[in-house]
């Protein structure tokens, strides 16, 4: 009766193996070209949507711009109309960018990624993560678009290093 020969076995057990090596090494490649390609920007507002709040948060900023929250609506839109320096960089940009109000991100993300976050804030999402890019304590202090801007650029050429 023949016996199996031990070098088949081990070169059989080397093709699973390896297979299986390889099909690994694909999924991780395919996760972190995932994370990459799904790269964008994620703005979140400190306002809520809609014609009426619209409506209330351009009162605000108008009767009583020091006491109003969302410094990312101030240095991103003037009272009516979007900035012209940060819609310029906006159209420009070559990553993508999302903008939310809070409770849209709320609806949309909170039960997904479980953030309780302070407003206005940006995020970088990437695949299926979201980390926090600009801190709302961050975007309270900016004072111009441009400043926003460059915080922007500076940051987005250190995560493509």
């Amino acid at each position: 009766m023949p016996t199996k020969s031990p070098l088949r076995f081990r070169f059989f057990l080397y093709l699973y193996t390896v297979t299986w090596e390889n099909l690994f090494s694909q999924k991780e490649r395919f996760v972190q070209i995932m994370k990459k390609e799904t790269q964008q920007l994620l703005f979140v507002y400190n306002a809520n949507s809609g014609a009426h709040n619209a409506i209330l948060d351009s009162m605000h900023k108008v009767f009583s711009p020091s006491t109003y929250d969302c410094n990312l609506c101030h240095l991103t839109y003037g009272l009516l109309t979007e900035n012209r320096v940060w819609k310029k960089f906006r159209e420009q940009s070559k990553i993508p960018m999302q903008f939310l109000h809070k409770d849209e991100f709320v609806g949309d993300y909170a039960s997904k990624f479980g953030h309780n976050s302070a407003f206005p804030i940006v995020f970088l999402e990437r695949g299926y993560e979201l980390e926090v890019f600009i801190s709302p304590e961050e975007l309270n202090i900016m004072q111009s678009a441009q400043q926003l801007i460059d915080v922007i650029q500076e940051r987005i050429k250190k995560i493509s290093q």
